[in-house]
């Protein structure tokens, strides 16, 4: 059995009066990746790309393709790009496709189903991201004529069994792309699928149906599109033929798999990591306050300048002495290590140190002491480092190279339903808190970063330990993909 895919894009025209079909590349190139890390038997991908995407080169390319498929073989097909329709026939257009002569120079729809039916294999799937209307669409916009009509479609779908077409909206309605997500919003969400980032588009944890994708699709683009466009925009997934739980689109659970064994913690991870740590200390405590001062009962510029005035001697103090045990539990020569203003700097990472007023209760202050700038792992996960800072942190925070959508991550663990795992947010849902059954601390994710909190035990070595399992825990057996880990 061979898996075929053919993958089109047409992005930008010949013919410079026909708007460009903003991110169309992106999503074949992609979904493309997508369908490569599925890792199909006797797979051969096809992408044609702008000027591939001739009418002549994707033409000859599906009549010799098809030609070649037998009966166990399986075919997908995709196509971004511009669509309309003219006397009752759909047409893709490609690009050289001229304005002034759409039909002879555009593929009929029509003819690519015939192509289809013509040979012999009988399971093919289409992915069609062009249902839309507007003579000249705007940037966002995919579609250049009139709506594309439904009939060719319904017509040939209901009648081929082992075959379903997928299309980005209905007819009659407009596919949207997101300056955002840097996407066509449908093949955005059509791409996490088959990638294994959208739980609640499987089957059984594990299979892509065609029920299952048209629901998480018929759910998600929708609500894509009112985050990213303003106004009354509609668009609705939409989809022809077989519709059952029973026709199996992808099979991802060797993905899944794989990415789960990926998440083999590692303290490489701790490149991008700090270690952080509280004290609340009385401002009356502080070694510069005197007799004559008086203890504030607000947070303003000039309470919290008056906390950093008189708060010196303690800084200059755990300096000293962290410094000092530094350099004796790893052994650093004075060269190695040097102090400044508030912070010591080694070979392997820097630790800082700030006292601030506390602006929840203006009568106190809060001691913050960080592990920072991490440069060699290896020597955080030893007992020099343990031996330091033991008593000190509560908070190891992973900084993340790419903003994460919290509402996403509340989103899958709502729609789990496992008691197991829980989340908690406000409802501005900017942060959420998840804790899990079998964890000893907290996880709080926030756009930037994912804080593992341990409230008790403030080992560094304890909290590392909660950290790795923490990633094993919620990824590998609960499957939270949209935490990156790695």
């Amino acid at each position: 059995m061979r898996n075929i895919a053919i993958f089109i894009a047409v992005e930008e025209y010949t013919d410079q009066r026909i708007p460009s079909v903003g991110f169309a590349e992106t999503d074949a190139r992609e979904l493309a990746r997508a369908f490569d890390a599925l890792k199909l038997e006797s797979y051969e991908p096809h992408v044609l790309l702008n000027s591939q995407s001739t009418c002549t080169t994707i033409q000859s390319n599906i009549r010799t393709i098809m030609q070649s498929l037998g009966d166990e073989d399986v075919l997908y097909l995709y196509y971004a790009g511009h669509g309309f329709s003219k006397n009752g026939s759909n047409y893709i257009t490609c690009s050289d496709t001229y304005l002034d002569d759409l039909e002879n120079t555009s593929i009929p729809i029509q003819w690519v189903l015939d192509t289809i039916r013509k040979s012999a294999c009988k399971k093919s799937i289409l992915f069609l991201d062009s249902c839309e209307s507007g003579m000249f669409a705007n940037a966002n916009m995919r579609g250049i004529f009139s709506d594309l009509t439904e009939k060719e479609l319904h017509d040939f779908f209901e009648t081929a069994q082992h075959c379903v077409c997928f299309s980005a909206c209905k007819p009659g309605e407009k596919s949207y792309s997101s300056p955002k997500l840097k996407h066509g919003i449908w093949t955005y969400h059509l791409t996490e699928a088959l990638s294994g980032r959208a739980p609640e588009a499987l089957e059984n944890n594990q299979h892509i149906t065609s029920a299952s994708l048209r629901n998480y699709l018929s759910a998600a683009v929708p609500k894509a599109l009112r985050e990213t466009h303003t106004g009354t925009r509609v668009q609705t997934p939409w989809s022809y033929g077989a519709s059952n739980s029973e026709f199996l689109v992808a099979d991802i659970a060797a993905l899944l798999r794989k990415q789960t064994e990926a998440v083999d913690p590692s303290v490489q991870q701790l490149l991008s990591a700090d270690f952080l740590g509280e004290t609340s200390l009385s401002i009356k405590s502080l070694s510069g306050f005197q007799k004559y001062h008086t203890v504030p009962d607000s947070a303003n510029s000039y309470t919290e300048d008056f906390v950093a005035s008189i708060s010196a001697q303690e800084i200059q103090e755990d300096i000293k002495d962290t410094f000092k045990s530094l350099r004796e539990t790893f052994g650093l020569k004075r060269k190695e290590a040097k102090c400044e203003e508030g912070s010591i700097i080694t070979p392997y990472f820097d630790y800082e140190v700030t006292i601030r007023q506390d602006q929840e209760d203006p009568a106190d202050a809060v001691m913050r002491r960080t592990v920072t700038n991490i440069r060699t792992p290896d020597q955080i996960d030893t007992e020099q480092f343990n031996q330091v800072f033991m008593g000190q942190f509560d908070t190891l925070e992973l900084s993340v190279s790419e903003q994460m959508s919290v509402e996403d991550v509340i989103d899958t663990i709502e729609d789990m339903d496992d008691e197991a795992i829980r989340v908690d947010y406000d409802q501005d849902a900017n942060s959420c808190t998840i804790s899990a059954d079998g964890l000893d601390c907290e996880i709080i994710v926030g756009p930037h970063a994912i804080s593992i909190v341990r409230a008790r035990g403030k080992s560094p070595s304890l909290l590392l330990e909660s950290f790795f399992n923490a990633q094993k825990l919620l990824v590998n057996t609960h499957g939270l993909n949209p935490l990156p880990f790695k």
